[in-house]
């Protein structure tokens, strides 16, 4: 529902394909609102068109806002909240809605897809933007069209075709903290029906932005790389073949080195130090690695079009954690954790001019989640009680699905979904003890299955060509899955249980005053039952079912093209939640404390936290602010040498609590981002100065409670650099 425009000349209309541009606008000479296509229903069609809340970016206005990979989607889409678990995996959160802990075995509550494909690990979802074509950011539950169920949303990232026009782009940048950034685009017709392209993006970071009080050296830096490669087969007419491969490596230490909260005191006796440093010992760091394979077949059949899409996916993860950072060794954490999955999708659509448009089809989806192992040690264990688990779990899902969407009535149509999943899990876990022990309570595998029907129903009316409203009713769920790291695993140890959410929403979108001014409104309420939620241990993670939530809110965006230089953007969104029921929820309470009668502090600090059971019902649901907005401009001006384009976005965010006791917040912030830019007549080479977070604003990339100490991770200060690219 929320659309940029692409570049910052996207205000002229000249500057979009004539089949993009609003009716009556196809002579050029008027300003409106570009026009973008998305697959937010699993076929093209105008944004405007979809009767849902959905955030489209495309490529250029990606870079001129700022937004350089899914963690700074954030500032582009109100509502959204895309923060890190301990540096190395993506928690996304949308309306409210989303899963805190990205660890081995648990999949997220917003699913991220790449060209179709299903990233199943979290441990995946991090990453730069590389050779895009738009992101689609989907709020509400997905119950019915995408290949696993989602009841927080769906990240979807599209990619540049091959096509039949050879080309060549690259950029070089550098930036402060001595960071270096190179990329390259390749696209090259071999035929009339065949072409390849390859896309390459790199940035090293190697100083960092914080300093370890321990050892004195810098910290919370990164250096990472990918590379992806497609190609396009066109054999005959409506058949089509896309071949796409690729691979990326990150290494560092960012969004990791968590230092203890302010105003706290961990286990061991470690405090806050000031912003951007920590006291671990051995420092805390990561490699993560994820790649894979796909392959798109399509064929026009005449009465319909089927898709077959296969691919394989893989991520490795290497982490070690000081989970106390008092930099004594009280307790760390090293986990080897490889992921290995298979997805096949089958679709078969109507065409898009049919009265009666459907599509029908069949997913599967196998993954292999591994620890492998994860290490528990340090001087609070001892070598009796350190251990290491190995831990194994493999799920097999299975799905069919249909939707259909029928005119009605004259600009009234109706559309209905179902989708029924079927997930089988096997999980297998083993310990063994610091003594070379195997305890065989811990050593057993069992297995479990769960099955939902979801659905989707939506009714919606064009008053005008510009003005359309409706109505829709949608369930969704995830799955549940076992704790692979749990302490203490036992036989008939139950899985979690899938979380539920049911959703209604109205919304209304249009474009007016001759599509100069888009402005849509929606708004919705859901029903939360079985939330997922992290609770923080000793020395590992695990989630459990809370009950239920009632979440509440409220959506806008607008995109105005003032004139043919000038385009302004912008967003809010509003969100109500709070749990409903919530028994024997974990509160944490500072050292030294008693639970009973009354949790509550008994004396001086002396580290760490207790966890009680209380009753959490009309506390606030986390990762929930109750306002967020932002703000993007783009301007042009024409100049004799070339064009110069001024760009900016402003974002802020009222804070939030990070856990269902409503303990540690997250302040507000605000985040401004500007940049200048030069493109040469011909278009052929760029300049570009930019700066992130221009006020240098402090706030946290993640934060957590636990048994040993309440933690905070620090987002990135401000950045700033100089980019310079060639296209041909």
């Amino acid at each position: 529902m929320f659309a940029f425009a692409a570049t910052p000349s996207a205000a002229q209309t000249a500057a979009v394909p004539a089949s993009n541009v609003p009716p009556g606008q196809q002579d050029g000479t008027a300003p409106a609102v570009e026009e973008i296509v998305v697959t937010a229903q699993r076929r093209s069609e105008r944004l405007q068109e979809v009767p849902g809340t959905v955030t489209a970016l495309t490529a250029n206005t990606a870079e001129a806002l700022g937004v350089s990979g899914t963690e700074a989607l954030t500032i582009a889409t109100p509502g959204l909240d895309f923060s890190r678990f301990s540096g190395f995996g993506g928690t996304p959160f949308i309306r409210g809605v989303g899963t805190s802990q990205a660890v081995t075995g648990i999949e997220s509550s917003v699913a991220t897809y790449v060209d179709d494909v299903y990233l199943g690990t979290p441990i995946a979802n991090v990453f730069a933007f590389n050779n895009i074509e738009r992101v689609e950011v989907i709020k509400g539950p997905q119950g019915t069209l995408f290949g696993r169920n989602a009841t927080g949303g769906v990240i979807s990232v599209t990619t540049r075709r091959p096509s039949q026009k050879a080309a060549f782009d690259a950029q070089v940048g550098y930036g402060n903290y001595d960071t270096y950034s190179g990329s390259a685009y390749a696209n090259m017709p071999l035929s009339s029906t065949f072409a390849v392209n390859a896309a390459f993006d790199l940035s090293d970071q190697s100083r960092g932005y914080g300093i370890d009080l321990k050892s004195g050296q810098d910290i919370y830096k990164h250096r990472e790389w990918s590379v992806r490669s497609e190609a396009s087969w066109q054999p005959g007419s409506g058949t089509s073949f896309l071949l796409i491969g690729d691979y990326f490596k990150s290494r560092g230490d960012d969004g990791l080195n968590q230092a203890t909260a302010p105003r706290t005191v961990g286990r061991d006796g470690s405090t806050f130090r000031g912003r951007f440093t920590a006291t671990n010992l051995p420092g805390d760091r990561a490699i993560v690695e994820s790649g894979g394979v796909s392959l798109r077949a399509d064929q026009d059949l005449g009465f319909a079009k089927l898709a077959s899409i296969s691919a394989y996916r893989f991520s490795n993860l290497d982490v070690s954690l000081d989970q106390t950072g008092g930099g004594i060794g009280f307790v760390t954490v090293d986990v080897i954790a490889p992921v290995r999955s298979f997805s096949q999708e089958i679709q078969l659509l109507s065409p898009s001019s049919s009265p009666l448009r459907w599509i029908v089809g069949a997913y599967y989806y196998n993954s292999d989640s591994r620890l492998d192992p994860v290490t528990q040690s340090g001087l609070a264990l001892g070598p009796a009680i350190s251990k290491k688990i190995y831990s194994a779990q493999r799920l097999n899902s299975w799905s069919g699905f249909g939707e259909l969407r029928y005119e009605l009535l004259p600009s009234t149509e109706v559309t209905v979904g179902l989708r029924y999943t079927r997930d089988f899990y096997d999980f297998d876990t083993r310990t063994v003890l610091g003594t070379g022990a195997v305890p065989a309570a811990n050593t057993f595998s069992q297995s479990d299955s769960f099955g939902k029907l979801t659905y989707r129903a939506v009714i919606d009316h064009k008053f005008t060509n510009d003005i359309h409203a409706y109505v829709s009713y949608s369930r969704g769920f995830k799955s549940g899955g076992y704790n692979l790291s749990a302490p203490g695993n036992a036989p008939g140890a139950p899985p979690v249980s899938p979380e539920v959410l049911d959703a209604v929403e109205i919304g209304v979108k249009s474009e007016v005053f001759d599509h100069r001014l888009r402005f849509n409104l929606s708004a919705y309420h859901y029903d939360y039952k079985d939330l997922q939620v992290t609770v923080i241990g000793p020395a590992t993670s695990v989630i459990i079912n809370a009950a239920k939530a009632r979440i509440n809110g409220i959506d806008m965006d607008f995109s105005a093209a003032l004139s043919g230089r000038l385009t302004i953007t912008g967003g809010a969104a509003f969100i109500w939640g709070k749990y409903t029921d919530f028994p024997n929820g974990p509160l944490n309470v500072p050292n030294p404390a008693v639970c009973t009668p009354t949790p509550q502090t008994t004396g001086a600090p002396t580290g760490g936290n207790t966890q009680c059971a209380v009753d959490l019902a009309g506390n606030r649901t986390v990762r929930s602010p109750k306002f967020s907005g932002s703000v993007g401009i783009t301007y042009k001006v024409p100049t004799a040498i070339g064009d110069l384009g001024i760009a900016g976005s402003l974002s802020h965010n009222s804070g939030f609590y990070w856990d269902p006791d409503n303990r540690l917040t997250q302040p507000s912030y605000t985040l401004l981002n500007t940049n200048l830019s030069w493109t040469s007549s011909d278009e052929r080479f760029e300049a570009r100065v930019w700066v992130k977070n221009l006020t240098n604003a402090y706030y946290y990339q993640g934060a957590v409670e636990g048994a040993l100490r309440d933690s905070v991770r620090p987002a990135t200060p401000r950045t700033y650099g100089v980019t310079l690219g060639v296209h041909f």
